[in-house]
């Protein structure tokens, strides 16, 4: 599942490298997203050091819950940043994404409580 998680964020994190192909500009939407893009590339680097955060402590083995939480971190602020926009914009905005980023908020929190659990439960042993 860590595997699958840290595909996922490497891929993100290499489309926010090529923002025209990500994002389409919608004048009737408040795009939120765009704004942080426009400022620098930082969702790039978010993205981007988050999976190589995760990448390192799942070759490392060690520490593994502290890799998603990197990731649960950079997946909040996305998913925060689109619910403004869905909801800021007049209609309403599309909210599928950003009910699939909150999604990967809680697996990446559920999969990093897993890991903790069982360096716990490892240390009682």
């Amino acid at each position: 599942m860590s595997w699958v998680l840290f595909g996922l964020q490497a891929v993100v994190s290499v489309l926010h490298s090529f923002p025209a192909f990500v994002y389409r500009p919608n004048p009737r939407t408040a795009a939120i997203v765009e704004f942080v893009n426009s400022l620098g590339p930082w969702w790039l680097v978010l993205f981007g050091s988050s999976s190589i955060s995760l990448l390192a402590t799942l070759l490392w083995r060690r520490k593994r819950h502290w890799g998603h939480l990197a990731c649960m971190f950079v997946w909040v602020l996305f998913a925060t940043a689109l619910w403004l926009g869905a909801l800021a914009s007049r209609p309403t905005g599309p909210i599928l994404f950003p009910c699939v980023a909150t999604a990967l908020v809680l697996v990446h929190v559920v999969v990093a409580t897993a890991y903790a659990d069982e360096r716990t439960e490892r240390g009682r042993a």
